[in-house]
């Protein structure tokens, strides 16, 4: 289960723990709740690598999980109500290239950063992983 904070405009980090190459684009975050079934859109992506720690790659098509490369995307949860409870969220990655097979993780980011401004130097630090610990394969 991810379970998610309840202010607008938080974010999750896509992060890497095994070398790898997938590109994964989000398609579709959803809430769920008691009673209701919210989306909640991307609203920011970029990535940031240790080879380039100053370069900002916001203008990017793509999000590459690799060794030394984490993807961010940030959500826009302004259509959950104020002080809503979410008791379930699933969010779904597609991945459209594979180079080498590998896992990667979902973690909440502990402050606020800006698609423009993102870079490996400035990227904020993470949160608890959202699986427990159990990247996907």
């Amino acid at each position: 289960m991810l379970e998610l904070p309840q202010s607008p405009g938080s974010s999750m980090k896509v992060g890497s723990f095994m070398p790898r190459s997938l590109f994964a684009a989000l398609v579709l975050f959803s809430c769920v709740s008691i009673s209701s079934f919210t989306q909640a859109p991307p609203s920011a992506d970029a990535y940031v690598t240790s080879a380039s720690p100053a370069a900002n790659f916001g203008n990017s098509t793509f999000l590459p999980i690799q060794d030394g490369t984490t993807s961010y995307v940030g959500l826009n949860l302004a259509a959950l109500p104020a002080n809503a409870t979410v008791a379930k969220a699933t969010l779904r990655l597609y991945v459209n290239a594979v180079v080498a097979p590998g896992s990667f993780d979902v973690y909440q980011v502990e402050s606020g950063w800006s698609e423009k401004g993102l870079n490996f130097n400035s990227a904020p630090a993470l949160r608890t992983s959202a699986t427990g610990g159990l990247p996907s394969r």
